[in-house]
Order: structure tokens, then sequence, then C-alpha cells
């Protein structure tokens, strides 16, 4: 997920226009999956609460900016 997040974010700086909005709302949906993985490895126990609250932190943060994009 987070690398699909990371192809998508490049592919739309590359970009222009509906091009780049369309690239920018895949990172969006793969930061979104990606989320949700670390909520799962946390509540797995894999992931401990403070690294998961700043990965999630991180990744809404990137999110925000791409829907102000």
């Amino acid at each position: 997920a987070i690398d699909a997040a990371h192809y998508w974010m490049a592919s739309g700086y590359s970009s222009s226009g509906s091009a780049a909005r369309y690239h920018f709302n895949f990172a969006i949906a793969s930061l979104q999956q990606y989320i949700e993985l670390v909520r799962a490895a946390q509540a797995e126990g894999r992931v401990t609460a403070t690294a998961g609250e700043l990965l999630v932190s991180q990744a809404n943060t990137i999110v925000r900016a791409a829907e102000a994009l």
C-alpha cells in the first residue's frame, strides 16, 4: 500500500490537470489502505500504539496535503 501511494504521488506531481487529480486520488486511496493495515497490525500487537499513531498521523498529513492539491 505504501509503495503504491509513493508511486501515485510521484505520478501526480509528474502530471497536470485532471490526470494529476486522478493520480492523487489513487495515492489517497493507497494511503487509506495503508492506515487500515497499520491499525490492523496495531490491533494484533505487531506495532506499538506509539508507532502506530505516528505512522497514521504522518499518512493523514499526506492525505490532507494531496486533497489540497
